[in-house]
């Protein structure tokens, strides 16, 4: 397999990922959303797609993961770029870290009325095993910024 195949591979499977995750987001719209505003339904969707267990979640999760790790994979194919493929990578670990607490460690539930991704990011300070997920995750954010600051 030479680089031209990886490059043609990784944008066919990146565009597949985000068309998936475009109708996940449009049946979840049509099903479970009246009326409310396109930024309120973005949030709610990622409300959603991270505290809501279930097939059309699940789906949505999987579609944005393939979409972060082959547009990695195309960014780096393209440019060569390995300080970038770095700091990706870190922030494709931050935001894995941070769907595994709300799935799994979170208390929060969806209720398709408020938006607590944000809220559960960076409101709940608690100190606890509980939320061993969420903190690595933040310091992975933190240390993601700082290389990306330094890597430029």
């Amino acid at each position: 397999m030479n680089l031209n195949d990886i490059y043609y591979t990784s944008v066919s499977i990146t565009v597949i990922s985000m068309l998936t995750f475009i109708v996940c987001f449009f049946l979840f719209a049509h099903s479970r959303l009246s009326r409310k505003t396109p930024a309120k339904a973005t949030f709610l969707f990622f409300d959603f797609m991270l505290f809501e267990p279930g097939r059309l979640s699940n789906i949505s999760a999987i579609s944005i993961a393939g979409t972060l790790i082959f547009g990695n994979l195309f960014d780096f194919v393209k440019n060569q770029n390995a300080s970038a493929l770095y700091i990706n990578s870190i922030g494709f670990i931050s935001t894995f870290l941070f769907f595994v607490h709300c799935r799994s460690f979170s208390k929060e539930t969806y209720n398709g009325k408020n938006v607590k991704c944000l809220n559960e990011m960076f409101t709940n300070i608690n100190l606890s095993s509980r939320n061993l997920f969420l903190w690595l995750s933040r310091l992975s954010y933190v240390i993601m910024i700082i290389a990306a600051g330094y890597g430029e």
